[in-house]
């Protein structure tokens, strides 16, 4: 009679497998590469012997770490079917550099949420870790002191984790600046009666948006005549520029002055124009002659002088 021992399987399921290249192996070898979520078998092997299973390669493509429980012991007269590997994938956060800030405020989020205020230069990261192959977009929910002053823009700021940190995230701000072509408008003397007039030129010297909001009319004899730079508000590129015309309106002699005002998201709002202005009373009007009259009128200097030179001699 011959007698032969009888073998078992040994086996059980894998858990949480997003990456690929997962391999297990028992008792050192008899490699099982294992692609997809569900039940796994290995060799069967004789009643009592030892058993041990262990993971040969971890998921490469998608950064997971699977670990087995229940992986080893001694087949007892049946299968094993109660190995559990469970993998997880790893967790990575993002982050990077803010430059330029001055103001206050500055408020980043990531995929929309997960705010994080930053209140200086340096590096920043955000509190909640992303599973790897995660898609990530950092964006700035709250411009430095609520969008006046400076202006923040993000670089780097998407993409999908690939099994490391993220920190070339790159947040450049930089000052909004208004230019004005000048800054102390003298209008000259106007005669009663009589219109003068000037143009300012406003450009966004800076490399954000300028945003005029507000230019404040002056009183009169000052007033504003037109220009490019309304109606308001006007968003001005950086490098555009926009005209304000201002004019001189005076009813009474005398010397005036007045301010003009505008109003901006720049660092330097609000901007001040001085104004000033001088009125005098009307010239003397000559009324022109008509050529009888000045003709007569040559005549008659002829005949002066005629007698004149008569008394001489």
């Amino acid at each position: 009679m011959t007698c032969v021992t009888n073998t078992f399987t040994i086996g059980g399921t894998v858990t949480g497998l997003n990456g690929a290249g997962l391999v297990l192996q028992n008792n050192g070898g008899d490699d099982q590469p294992i692609t997809a979520d569900g039940s796994f078998s290995f060799t069967a092997q004789e009643d009592g012997s030892i058993f041990a299973v262990t993971v040969l390669t971890q998921p490469t493509d998608l950064s997971q770490t699977c670990s087995v429980s229940n992986g080893s012991g001694t087949l007892a007269g049946a299968d094993v079917g109660n190995v559990q590997v469970t993998c997880v994938t790893e967790q990575f956060t993002v982050g990077g550099t803010v430059s330029g800030l001055t103001g206050t405020g500055l408020v980043l989020q990531n995929n929309g949420g997960d705010d994080l205020p930053i209140a200086a230069d340096g590096p920043f990261s955000f509190p909640t870790a992303l599973d790897d192959g995660s898609a990530y977009a950092v964006a700035v929910r709250t411009q430095p002191s609520t969008a006046r002053d400076q202006q923040c823009t993000v670089s780097n700021g998407s993409g999908t984790l690939t099994g490391a940190d993220v920190t070339n995230v790159a947040v450049s701000c930089v000052d909004i600046t208004l230019g004005l072509s000048t800054t102390d408008l003298d209008l000259g003397l106007v005669f009663l009666g009589a219109d003068g007039r000037r143009t300012i030129t406003v450009t966004n010297t800076g490399t954000a948006d300028l945003i005029l909001t507000d230019i404040s009319a002056p009183v009169a004899p000052f007033g504003l005549a037109g220009g490019s730079c309304q109606p308001l508000p006007i968003t001005l590129a950086a490098g555009e520029s926009c005209t304000i015309d201002v004019n001189f309106n005076p009813t009474a002699a005398g010397t005036f002055s007045d301010q003009l005002v505008i109003s901006s998201n720049a660092t330097s709002s609000p901007d001040t124009i001085e104004l000033r202005g001088s009125s005098n009373f009307e010239p003397l009007v000559v009324t022109t002659l008509s050529s009888l009259g000045l003709l007569m009128l040559i005549a008659l200097s002829l005949l002066i002088g005629v007698l004149a030179m008569r008394r001489m001699a």
